[in-house]
C-alpha cells in the first residue's frame, strides 16, 4: 500500500516537473543569471525526484539490492536536497541584489557551507533500517541542519534586505523554505513515505509561474520582450562586466499615422518593424514605449555596418497590408546608436539607460537629424545633463537655488519699467549650472514644479522688501514651465505665497511659451483666470518658434509679447527671412501689441530691431543678470544719471 502511494507521488512529480521543463525550455531567454539559476533547480529537482523513486525501490527490494548502491543513493539524494537548499539561497541573492549572486566575495562563505556539508555527509555514517527506510544517523542530521540555515539565510535576506524583491517573488521564496522544511519534517517522523521530491516539483511549478513567469517581460501585441526585460537584461549584463552595443529605433509620427491610417494598419506597421529589427539584427529586440524598439548587440563586431543598414531599410517605402489593401507609408524613425567601446570596462546599467533616453528625447524632439552615433562629444554632454540631474537633488534644501534679475529696456521712453526673474542653481562646487540644459532636465523630472514654487518665494521676498517704483519698476516677469502650467493647484499655491509676503498679484507679468500657450489645456486657462482675477498679467514668451493660432495670442498676451532668442538670432543668421520678420511685426502692430525681444546682445541687434519697431528689448548688450542688491544699486544709478539715447549707444556699442 505505501508502495503504491509513494509510486502515485513520484509520478505526478514527473508529470509535473515535465510539463515546467516543457514550458521554461521553449519560451525565449534573455540570458541572464536568474534563469540559469533557475535551470540548475529544475535539474537538481529531477535528481532528487529520480532518488527518491530509489528509494522507494530501496524500501522494497532492500534485501537483494547491493549495500554499497544502496548507501550511494541514500547520500546523493542527501545532497540533491541540500543542493536545492543552496539554490534557492542563490535565487533570493539574485532577486535581492539583481545582480551576479556571487560578486560580492562574502556571499562564497555559502560556497564553504554546501561544501563542508556535502563532504560530512558522504564521510559520516548513516544509520539505517531496512523495513521503515532511513533512521537518524549523522549525515541525515547534517544534512537536515545544512538545509535549515541555508534557508534561514534566505529567509534573512528576503526579509531584512529584500526590498528589491516584488512582493510575488518575495512569497514564493518564503514559500520555498516552508515547502522544504514541511516536507523533511514529515518525511522524518513518517519516514516510509517519500514526499520531498513532490513538494519540490509543486514548488518548482509555483515558482516558475511567480519567478520565471515569461508573460511578465513579453509584449504580447508583438510577441518581442518589453522594457523591463530590457532593464533587467542589461542589469545582468553590466554586473558580469560585459559591455553590448545598443540601438534604438523610434516612430517619430506614429501617433500621426494611427490617426489617419488607423489603429489596426499602425500596429501592422509596428509588427513589420518588428519583425525586420529581429531578422536583421541578430540580437535581442525590446520595445521601448508606444512606438520604439532597442535591440541589444552582444557582439558588436559589426553592428555600425548593421545600424546602417537598419537606417537604409528604415529610409524606404513600408507596404502595410490593411482591411485586404496596401498601404505605402514612410517611415520617419529616429535612430540612436551607442557602441559598447563608448561604454566604460565596468558599465553601469541605470548610466546607460539614462544616456540612451537621452538622446531618443533629444532625436525625437529634434528637427535638425534622425541619427546619432554616440561619441564622445556625446557622452561629454551626456555627462553634464547627469551631472544636472544630480545637482537638482536636495537643491532647495541645501540653499542652492538663486534668483537674478535681468531689467527690459523701454527702447523709445529710453527706461527700465520691467525685469524678468531668472532663476540660477549651483552645484556641489558652487559652480552655475546652464539653464539651457537645467530647465529641460528639471521639467523630464518634474523638479521644476518644486523649484518654480521657491523660486516665487525668493521674488516675493525681495519685492517685499525692495522699493521697486522708486527705481521705475512696475512690473517683474515671472517664467512658468508648461509642467507648471499644467498643475491643478498652481494659482492657489502662486496666490497663497504672494499672500505670505503680503505681495499684490497686481506687480506680476507671468510668462509662458508659446508652445505652452497652444496647448490652452482646461487646468491652464483655469489657472490663468485665476490670478489675472487677481491683478496679475500674462503674455507669450519664446514668440515665433512655433506655429501659433492668432486667436490665442489675443486671448493671453492682449497687449506684450516677446520674441525668442531664437527667432532673433534666425533673423541674423537668414534662418528667419527678414521678410516675414517685418510682415510679422507690423501685424502685431496693427493688433496694438507690444513687441519685445530677448537676447539682444550685440549693436547690430539693437539697432535693426529698433528700425522693425520693437520696443522692448533684454539681452546682454543693456544689462546682465545681477542679484537683487547689485539690482537696486544699478537702476539707482541709471535713473539718478538718466539712460538718454547717448548712453544706450555707449552701452551697445
Amino acid at each position: 500500500m505505501v508502495f503504491s502511494i509513494n509510486i502515485e507521488f513520484q509520478i505526478v512529480a514527473m508529470i509535473l516537473l515535465i510539463m515546467v521543463a516543457v514550458l521554461f525550455v521553449g519560451r525565449r531567454k534573455l540570458r541572464i543569471i536568474r534563469e540559469s539559476v533557475f535551470a540548475f533547480m529544475m535539474a537538481l529537482c529531477f535528481a532528487s525526484l529520480f532518488m527518491d523513486v530509489a528509494a522507494v525501490i530501496e524500501i522494497e527490494m532492500v534485501d537483494i539490492l547491493p549495500d554499497a548502491f544502496v548507501e550511494f543513493a541514500r547520500r546523493m539524494y542527501l545532497i540533491s536536497v541540500v543542493g536545492m537548499a543552496f539554490l534557492v539561497l542563490v535565487y533570493t541573492l539574485v532577486e535581492t541584489y539583481q545582480t551576479d549572486a556571487f560578486e560580492n566575495t562574502r556571499h562564497y562563505f555559502y560556497f564553504i557551507i554546501l561544501a563542508v556539508s556535502v563532504m560530512l555527509i558522504l564521510n559520516l555514517p548513516i544509520k539505517a533500517a531496512y523495513v521503515e527506510g532511513f533512521s537518524f544517523g549523522p549525515a541525515v542530521y547534517m544534512a537536515m541542519i545544512a538545509t535549515v540555515i541555508l534557508l534561514l539565510i534566505s529567509w534573512g535576506y528576503v526579509f531584512v534586505v529584500g526590498k528589491n524583491i516584488p512582493p510575488h517573488r518575495r512569497g514564493a521564496i518564503i514559500l520555498a523554505g516552508v515547502v522544504f522544511l514541511g516536507c523533511g519534517t514529515i518525511q522524518l517522523f513518517f519516514q516510509d513515505l517519500r514526499i520531498m521530491s513532490l513538494g519540490i516539483s509543486i514548488l518548482t511549478v509555483y515558482m516558475y509561474l511567480c519567478l520565471e513567469n515569461p508573460d511578465e517581460y513579453v509584449d504580447k501585441s508583438l510577441d518581442i520582450f518589453n522594457y523591463d526585460a530590457f532593464r533587467v537584461y542589461l542589469k545582468n549584463r553590466c554586473s558580469r562586466r560585459k559591455r553590448v552595443s545598443l540601438c534604438a529605433v523610434t516612430i517619430r509620427e506614429f501617433n500621426y499615422v494611427r490617426d489617419t491610417t488607423g489603429a489596426d494598419t499602425s500596429e501592422q506597421l509596428l509588427k513589420e518593424l518588428s519583425a525586420y529589427l529581429q531578422s536583421a539584427a541578430g540580437g535581442q529586440v525590446f520595445r521601448n514605449g508606444s512606438s520604439g524598439f532597442i535591440v541589444a548587440f552582444e557582439r558588436s563586431e559589426h553592428f555600425i555596418e548593421t545600424v546602417q543598414k537598419i537606417r537604409e531599410r528604415i529610409g524606404e517605402i513600408w507596404c502595410v497590408e490593411a482591411d485586404d489593401n496596401i498601404i505605402e507609408l514612410e517611415m520617419n524613425a529616429s535612430i540612436v546608436a551607442f557602441p559598447a567601446t563608448r561604454m566604460s570596462t565596468s558599465p553601469n546599467a541605470e548610466e546607460i539607460i539614462q544616456i540612451l533616453q537621452y538622446f531618443i528625447r533629444k532625436l525625437y524632439n529634434s528637427d535638425s537629424g534622425s541619427y546619432i552615433c554616440v561619441d564622445r562629444r556625446e557622452l561629454h554632454e551626456s555627462n553634464a545633463v547627469n551631472h544636472i540631474r544630480e545637482t537638482l537633488d536636495n537643491v532647495v534644501e541645501e540653499s542652492r537655488l538663486e534668483v537674478f534679475y535681468q531689467p527690459i529696456l523701454s527702447v523709445f521712453d529710453d527706461k527700465c519699467t520691467r525685469i524678468e526673474a531668472l532663476m540660477r542653481v549651483k552645484d556641489s562646487r558652487d559652480i552655475t549650472q546652464d539653464n539651457s540644459l537645467l530647465i529641460p532636465v528639471a521639467e523630464q523630472n518634474g523638479d521644476i514644479v518644486e523649484l518654480g514654487y521657491a523660486a516665487f518665494e525668493q521674488v516675493c521676498r525681495f519685492v517685499a522688501t525692495h522699493d521697486l517704483r522708486s527705481v521705475g519698476i512696475t512690473k517683474v516677469c515671472v517664467n512658468l514651465s508648461v509642467i507648471q502650467c499644467q498643475q491643478h493647484h498652481l494659482a492657489s499655491k502662486l496666490i497663497e505665497i504672494m499672500g505670505k509676503f503680503g505681495v499684490s498679484a497686481a506687480v506680476f507679468c507671468f510668462e509662458i511659451t508659446e508652445g505652452t500657450a497652444s496647448y490652452s489645456t482646461q487646468n491652464l486657462r483655469r489657472n490663468m483666470n485665476q490670478l489675472i482675477s487677481q491683478g496679475a498679467e500674462f503674455i507669450i514668451d519664446d514668440y515665433g518658434t512655433e506655429s501659433i493660432n492668432p486667436d490665442v495670442i489675443t486671448k493671453i498676451s492682449k497687449n506684450y509679447i516677446k520674441l525668442g532668442r531664437k527667432t532673433v538670432d534666425g533673423y541674423f543668421s537668414g534662418s528667419v527671412s527678414k521678410q516675414s520678420m517685418r510682415i510679422l511685426c507690423r501685424t502685431l502692430q496693427q493688433l496694438k501689441i507690444t513687441i519685445g525681444a530677448v537676447g539682444v546682445d550685440t549693436q547690430q541687434q539693437y539697432t535693426e530691431l529698433k528700425k522693425l519697431g520693437i520696443s522692448q528689448m533684454q539681452g546682454n548688450v543693456f544689462y546682465r543678470p545681477m542679484d537683487g542688491e547689485t539690482l537696486m544699486a544699478t537702476l539707482e544709478k541709471d535713473k539718478a544719471v538718466g539712460l538718454g539715447e547717448e548712453v544706450l549707444y555707449e552701452r551697445v556699442l
